[in-house]
This record gives structure tokens, sequence and C-alpha cells, in this order.
């Protein structure tokens, strides 16, 4: 099996690590949530050695916690499969909104796209706590410009604040994820609080 890295570029196949280390923290606990930098620190290493454990490979080596830990083929193939069968649990059946990935490259966004855009950003403020929840103007104003580039920062991408189709499936699948957390968990007790 070929692994998803191209070794020669070193800068970039952090950045992949820390993305897909990122991505399973929103489904797992145990996998410290960590910045796209490029650069493998403390963080990156602590995250990596905690999927590692979950996994099983570090029962079997004795690699101390304070040494990095060397990326194999088979280390990037189990971190690359069980990061894409969590993005295709939580994946949309249909799209949340009738946007064509035309609409975003040209920039021209259908009525109500940005109502939408900022009652997503809105739900996702609190959980990422990078951003304040924008208000719902409907309109592209500073404050939502501003939540757009916080989420394609975290997401490892140019923080442009424009709504691109990158920024648009990111978006969708930390919507989709948090609207899935919402709709698990237990309801809410009505009545007075004692």
């Amino acid at each position: 099996m070929q692994t998803s890295v191209d070794h020669t570029d070193r800068a970039n196949n952090i950045r992949e690590l820390q993305r897909y280390l990122r991505g399973l923290s929103y489904h797992d606990a145990r996998i410290p949530s960590i910045p796209i930098t490029g650069i493998r620190g403390e963080e990156t290493n602590a995250a990596l050695r905690a999927f590692l454990q979950r996994e099983g490979f570090l029962e079997k080596t004795s690699i101390p916690d304070t040494e990095p830990i060397r990326m194999t083929p088979q280390y990037w193939n189990a971190l690359r499969d069980a990061h894409a069968k969590e993005a295709e649990r939580y994946a949309p059946a249909a799209p949340l909104f009738p946007i064509t990935p035309a609409a975003l490259e040209t920039r021209i966004y259908p009525p109500g796209f940005y109502t939408l855009l900022q009652l997503m950003l809105s739900v996702l403020a609190r959980p990422l706590g990078q951003f304040p929840a924008p208000t719902l103007s409907g309109t592209a104003d500073a404050a939502t410009t501003s939540a757009i580039a916080a989420v394609q920062a975290l997401a490892g991408q140019t923080p442009t604040g424009i709504p691109d189709l990158a920024f648009w499936r990111e978006v969708s699948a930390l919507y989709n994820l948090e609207m899935h957390k919402f709709s698990a968990s237990p309801p809410m007790k009505s009545g007075r609080a004692t």
C-alpha cells in the first residue's frame, strides 16, 4: 500500500500529520487538539503518541515519552485510514445547501448563503474557541470574514476570509460533526434546579 506523503517535503508532511491528528481529535478526546503549524513540536508529538497508543502500536515499543516518534509507512497508513474512516462517518449524505463548486469559485453565492454561513459559524464559535460568533447580518461583514479566516487557519488553509470550496468543505464537516454531537447527547432535563 502506498503511503500518503511525499517524504521530500518535510513541512507539508508535518502539516498533513497535524491535519490528520487534529481531525481525529474532534472524534476522540484521548487525542489532544493541536494547531496546524508545519512545525513538529511537543504538542504534535503528544497527539501522535496518543493516537499510536490508541491503535496499540506503542505497546510493542519502548520509545520514551520525551523522544519524537519516527513516522513509518505503517504509522502513516494507520493514521490516514483512521482519519478517512472518521471523515466518512460524518460526511453529509447530501449537501447542506444548494451551493455548487462553481458558485464558490466565482464567488457568486446564492441568496441566503451568508445567513446560513453565519448560523453555522455561530454554532462552531464556542466549541472551536477561536472566534466570536458572528451576528446574523446576511452579509460578509468584518466579524464573518474574521470567523471564516479563523476556520481556514485551523484547517491549515490560507486564512483569506473568503469562503471557497476548501473552506466550505471544512466548515460543513465541522458543523455536521457538531450537530451529530448535539443530537447524540442526552436530552436536557426540564424543571427547577435544586
